[in-house]
């Protein structure tokens, strides 16, 4: 689930590593096809007032993190740019053997047709 994915997650670690850190309330959008949420986090790192926009995107097979920063003072200047970034996301398709394969317990057995 995309919502325990980035509160339990994704945000958990800047709220504990950050001085003063802040995360908005994710806002739900969608990715080249795919649900995603997108957050801005602001906060101190060694005196150095900073600017986070994160993303989680979930996939059919994955959850992706797509994070960019910059100082504080800098954001107006490379907030655009940070949102293309981040919607220029694309999945690349998956080779067979490392797609997720179905679980079988002791009530589903296989059985060659030849």
């Amino acid at each position: 689930d995309i919502d325990l994915y980035f509160k339990n997650i994704a945000s958990q670690a800047f709220i504990e590593n950050i001085k003063n850190g802040k995360v908005s309330p994710p806002g739900r959008q969608t990715i080249n096809g795919s649900k995603a949420l997108t957050a801005e986090i602001t906060g101190n790192i060694d005196g150095t007032d900073v600017y986070y926009k994160l993303a989680i995107v979930e996939t059919k097979y994955s959850f992706y993190q797509i994070l960019t920063w910059t100082r504080a003072d800098r954001k107006e200047k490379y907030n655009a740019d940070m949102t293309k970034f981040i919607e220029s996301f694309k999945e690349l398709p998956h080779p067979k053997e490392e797609l997720p394969q179905p679980k079988l317990n002791d009530s589903v057995s296989i059985v060659p047709a030849w």
